[in-house]
């Protein structure tokens, strides 16, 4: 019994086939797999040496090891996941500096009242905290918005990619869980800012 063969490219499934004997084709193209014992470059002499031996009118060309042909194939898909990790990096780098610019506003704008916290009673800890919190729930609320946009621009990914479902839960729990990581360590310089404001000179100003 033969295996599946993806005549058809990676992306598509493999689909019915029939083998008959080369004597009922009619095409005047074929194409043959060999699997050596010997070297690549003497399997290939052999090969041509045994077409001429039944037909020296036969051209034997394009001939080339099966990873090579393989590798070929795989330039496309290769390419295209290349772009959209790329993507994927710039989107990661921008929602760092997002994260970063944001709370840094957000802590130099609130000088003041943390130094009031901090005068009556909160620990620079409670303040840090406090800051890499409200970071937590900008990312979670945008996390949400960008799972569901991920989900409809999934199926649109879908050809690109192979093995994998773009829509999947699993894929699309790594990168929210991911994108918390990255927003929660770009806050940590404002937070640690945060928690080291002088309450007195804030308060005296």
């Amino acid at each position: 019994m033969a295996g599946d063969t993806m005549d058809a490219g990676y992306a598509a499934p493999a689909g019915e086939a029939i083998y008959v004997p080369y004597t009922q084709q009619s095409v005047a193209r074929l194409s043959m797999v060999v699997q050596p014992s010997d070297r690549t470059d003497t399997a290939i002499a052999a090969v041509r040496r045994a077409v001429r031996t039944v037909d020296d009118t036969i051209a034997v060309n394009d001939v080339a090891p099966l990873q090579t042909l393989v590798d070929d194939a795989r330039i496309i898909p290769r390419l295209q996941m290349m772009l959209l990790a790329i993507f994927a990096g710039v989107a990661v780098c921008l929602t760092a500096l997002g994260s970063y610019g944001v709370m840094s506003q957000l802590v130099a704008s609130r000088q003041r009242d943390i130094a009031v916290r901090l005068a009556v009673g909160a620990t620079p800890r409670r303040v840090g905290g406090m800051v890499l919190g409200q970071n937590a729930r900008l990312a979670l609320a945008g996390i949400a918005v960008g799972g569901v946009g991920a989900w409809q621009a999934g199926k649109l990914l879908a050809p690109l990619v192979f093995g994998v479902s773009p829509t999947s839960p699993t894929a699309l729990a790594v990168a929210g869980v991911t994108t918390l990581v990255v927003t929660s360590v770009a806050a940590l310089v404002p937070a640690i800012r945060a928690a080291c404001v002088d309450a007195t000179r804030r308060l005296r100003t």
